[in-house]
């Protein structure tokens, strides 16, 4: 059992390694894309930074995964509990 508990730790410590750079990166070029754009939806334009069009998935990705995990851990422990 203490061999699976450190295989979940050393996936874990790879996730949270991989999340961090990928977020670095992220950063890097959202910082690199400050000029404001144009944007036309329909009959509205809108002038906003490219980094707020750049950044946007990202925290969009970051706070829809957490939200499906706590999920799917609040059912897992709810099954556990029957």
């Amino acid at each position: 059992m203490k061999k699976f508990e450190a295989l979940i730790r050393v996936y874990k410590n790879k996730r949270l390694i991989l999340g961090s750079i990928i977020v670095v990166l992220q950063i890097v070029i959202g910082l690199q894309n400050i000029e404001p754009i144009k944007i036309s939806v329909f009959f509205w334009d809108f002038k906003i930074p490219l980094i707020l069009i750049v950044m946007l998935p990202l925290f969009l990705g970051i706070l829809l995964g957490v939200l499906f995990v706590h999920r799917r851990h609040r059912l897992n422990k709810k099954k556990d509990n029957l």
